[in-house]
């Protein structure tokens, strides 16, 4: 079970939420198995973290760039947190 919900809105792109109801166990470490590029759209809070590196403020308009393969995390913030994700 994922910990959001999400919607396709073109064949490389999805919004994707991320509910605040959800327990801070949900969001593990994790690799995608492709390249993603992430723009932040509602956040509150909500952190982002690279493999051996600090977290960073996901604020909205802020724009992450994932390699393939790349262990990363989100932080858990207030309210939900909205991101478009570009495959």
């Amino acid at each position: 079970m994922n910990p959001y919900t999400e919607k396709r809105v073109t064949p490389n792109k999805v919004i994707r939420t991320f509910s605040s109801n959800v327990s801070n166990d949900e969001f593990l470490w994790h690799r995608d198995q492709q390249r993603r590029r992430v723009r932040v759209i509602t956040s509150d809070n909500w952190q982002f973290q690279y493999e051996d590196e600090l977290p960073i403020p996901m604020e909205p308009g802020t724009i992450l760039e994932i390699p393939a393969m790349e262990y990363h995390r989100i932080i858990k913030g207030n309210g939900d947190l909205v991101v478009e994700i570009q495959e």
